[in-house]
């Protein structure tokens, strides 16, 4: 079973070893700046959440920078993918995140892409950074 609860300091090793693996696996990013490699860094100020399996500890987070109802990371462990934690982990902000929320992704990320349109998120627009182009994406459901 699997559930998803806020983030302790003790869960920082296993998330930052969930994120790095999905960065070094990550086909759209050319090469892994400096700055991408510090977890807490990238995740400082924001709201995270795990997702916790009850026998094989934490298999995917959500981490969100409130004040912009912004969506900054997404990731699950890879032998977790397309079994519903992503899913999930979004579920878990809709009891107190309002909407809209927003989300960047590569445009090269065609998984991520396949699943954020699954979950009703739409293309609101589109830019290009240090990593290639990406696009934003928002989710307001009726």
């Amino acid at each position: 079973m699997i559930r998803v609860r806020p983030a302790i300091d003790s869960d920082t090793p296993s998330i930052a070893s969930i994120y790095m693996d999905a960065l070094q696996n990550a086909a759209w990013i050319s090469s892994l700046r400096p700055e991408l490699l510090d977890f807490e860094k990238v995740t400082e100020g924001e709201r995270v959440f795990v997702a916790e399996d009850s026998k094989l500890g934490n298999v995917g987070f959500v981490s969100v920078w409130q004040p912009d109802c912004f969506v900054h990371h997404l990731y699950v462990a890879e032998p977790m993918r397309r079994r519903g934690v992503g899913k999930l982990l979004l579920g878990s902000l809709v009891d107190w995140l309002p909407r809209p929320w927003t989300l960047k992704c590569s445009t090269m990320n065609t998984s991520a892409l396949s699943f954020y349109h699954s979950q009703s998120w739409t293309v609101a627009g589109e830019g290009e950074n240090e990593d290639g182009s990406y696009f934003v994406l928002r989710y307001a459901p009726l």
